[in-house]
């Protein structure tokens, strides 16, 4: 005799009890354990595995089994939950707590590199069924990108370096992180995710589609900000731009950069800097240097620097997210 129970989209608690459909559902290729004591199914797909491995990690699934008060269904192999999670979500979750050690982040190991839809999903579903130690991993590794401190940290990862998700060009799951950082009250997360949507452009109203098809999009009040945001910056990274350039006392006696840098400023602004200002300026420095002496580069270069690292702490200005 088969037990089942379905799961609270909102609360992630027990709700309403049914009987099983045992045809209603495909088993998953990897997470259909035959001597498992618990089956999930998650959007037409059965995970048989380990309900006594979910109640250690989980406070949540470990109320849901030792109530059992299930109804009763015969002809399956073990007890039956229905949830409301996409197969997609459930799937990286279940990677990360099976065997009984939680792995899934360790900010030891490099490495170990993930998607930013497993990192947005763990750490989704691992604040619904309160799984606090997962949770706690797959925040920390969206925090190394999107809440490093200070500034010189993040710099050195730049827009890709030594991340441990995949990050993108194109980083619309940054909608994602806003929407976990404030479900996991996680504001450190926001200006770094609301500065990468910025980057999206009119892109932004788009959404971002999470792997099972969803699209998450920011809401009304999100997207203003965002776009206020995005102008804020721009005028702000102009007038970083123009001190950046300004012409300085000759470096020595025969140099002839002065007028050259005086020029500069349109042909750096026309590499679309402007745009993505907390990214390395100097290759397009390098770029629009034409007739600049090395030394004078150098000394740009460090005032671009110091102008970077002015405009990441108002990031939160920018965005509205600071009183």
């Amino acid at each position: 005799m088969t037990k089942t129970s379905e799961v609270d989209t909102t609360t992630g608690g027990p709700a309403r009890l049914h009987a099983a459909d045992l045809d209603g559902f495909i088993r998953d290729k990897k997470f259909w354990l035959d001597d498992g004591t618990i089956i999930l199914v998650a959007s037409g797909v059965g995970f048989r595995v380990y309900k006594g491995i979910l109640a250690i990690h989980s406070s949540v699934f470990r109320d849901m089994f030792a109530a059992g008060n299930a109804e009763i269904v015969a002809d399956a192999p073990c007890p039956i939950v229905h949830l409301s999670d996409s197969a997609e979500d459930l799937r990286p979750f279940l990677r990360a707590i099976l065997p009984l050690e939680a792995r899934f982040h360790q900010a030891d190991h490099p490495s170990n590199t993930i998607s930013v839809n497993e990192a947005i999903a763990v750490a989704r579903l691992s604040h619904k069924y309160q799984a606090d130690e997962l949770q706690h991993q797959a925040l920390d590794c969206l925090k190394n990108y999107y809440a490093p401190s200070p500034y010189s940290l993040w710099a050195q990862k730049g827009l890709h370096k030594d991340v441990h998700f995949y990050a993108s060009l194109r980083p619309d799951y940054a909608i994602g992180v806003i929407a976990l950082a404030r479900l996991t009250d996680t504001p450190e997360m926001l200006p770094l995710a609301f500065y990468d949507c910025a980057r999206l452009g009119e892109d932004v109203r788009e959404g971002w589609a999470r792997k099972d098809g969803t699209v998450e999009t920011l809401s009304d009040a999100d997207l203003q900000r965002c776009f206020d945001g995005a102008a804020a910056m721009r005028r702000r990274a102009a007038a970083a731009a123009a001190k950046a350039f300004a012409p300085t006392p000759r470096c020595s006696e025969g140099c002839t950069s002065q007028g050259w840098i005086h020029d500069m400023y349109d042909r750096f602004t026309g590499y679309g800097i402007l745009d993505e200002p907390l990214e390395s300026w100097a290759d397009s420095i390098e770029s629009a240097a034409q007739g600049v002496c090395d030394t004078c580069i150098a000394q740009m270069q460090e005032r671009a620097d110091m102008h970077r690292g002015e405009l990441w702490d108002e990031l939160p200005y920018f965005f509205g997210l600071v009183e």
